[in-house]
């Protein structure tokens, strides 16, 4: 089948150095890639179904998924001719170790990733003589969740996620059990943007008897941040209450609708709700909310 024509891409990938399309409907693997670096930890698509980011260790690789040299409408400078490329059209480098999440602005202009390393990546895909290049990093993985950013040891950044009502902010969750805010306008190529750093364990009330548990997966929607650990407990923040807060706030101040809702506050708000969505002892991976916000996977 035409992939160009495809409305749902099923990839998948693991350690037998392949990455696998499928099609949903019929479980019929259309397509193999080989992807000879390294183990892939993390696949993510760009939001015009035009590639398919594969994060490994410590590269991430770029691979065409149509027949095209654009994402987000710039082109991404490469050697391949007309016809779909085997082989990846771009190598983002960067990361000191394995590579956990990537993901990218709405409009594909640019792509983030976390990593074991304890740092997080924003690349350029619009420069035309350094396509990919990495001009900004962020020491996301302190863990410390006393608010100050960069500061204690580094731990690894599992989960990276953009406020998709603000494209200036990132939300990360890390192995120290932090989640962070960080907001994209602040601070230096190598200085912290971080402007709230919280443990949900510890706004929930939830006690452990020891230090937070690893935060493996947070994801953020018009409605809800949701920060779940690696014991299967789930943290839900009803972020539409900040919103309307955030919006009496500049109106207050004459700014009007020009500024963006930000995250940055979500803690002064109510707590979150809190479940445990697995048994203990079953190391949780990942969670999800649905395109229409109504079902957390």
């Amino acid at each position: 089948k035409n992939r160009e024509g495809m409305s749902v891409i099923l990839a998948t990938a693991g350690y037998d150095h392949k990455i696998r399309f499928w099609e949903a409907p019929s479980g019929i693997c259309s397509h193999t890639l080989k992807h000879p670096d390294s183990q892939v930890n993390c696949l993510e698509i760009t939001p015009d179904k035009q590639f398919l980011a594969a994060g490994g260790n410590p590269h991430i690789r770029l691979y065409e998924i149509a027949c095209t040299g654009i994402v987000g409408h710039h082109t991404i400078a490469n050697n391949v001719g007309g016809a779909i490329n085997q082989g990846p059209v771009l190598a983002c480098e960067g990361h000191g170790s394995s590579v956990t999440t990537v993901g990218f602005q709405r409009d594909g202009r640019w792509m983030f990733s976390g990593g074991e390393d304890g740092t997080i990546k924003l690349f350029d895909l619009r420069e035309p003589n350094r396509p990919g290049v990495c001009y900004r990093s962020l020491e996301g993985g302190s863990g410390n969740g006393n608010g100050n950013g960069n500061t204690g040891n580094k731990c690894p950044v599992n989960s990276v996620a953009v406020n998709p009502l603000n494209s200036h902010e990132l939300v990360s969750g890390d192995g120290g059990g932090s989640v962070k805010i960080w907001d994209l306008r602040h601070g230096g190529k190598n200085s912290s943007g971080c402007v709230l750093e919280f443990t949900p364990e510890h706004c929930a009330g939830v006690t452990s008897g020891g230090k937070p548990a690893p935060l493996q997966s947070v994801t953020v929607s018009d409605r809800f941040l949701v920060a779940a650990n690696n014991q299967g407990d789930t943290f839900v923040y009803d972020t539409t209450s900040l919103i309307h807060a955030n919006e009496r706030q500049r109106q207050g101040q004459g700014q009007g609708q020009g500024t963006p809702p930000s995250l940055s506050t979500l803690t002064a708000h109510a707590p979150p709700i809190h479940f445990a969505a697995h048994p203990p002892g079953c190391h949780f991976r990942c969670a999800k909310l649905s395109t229409d916000v109504r079902h957390l996977v």
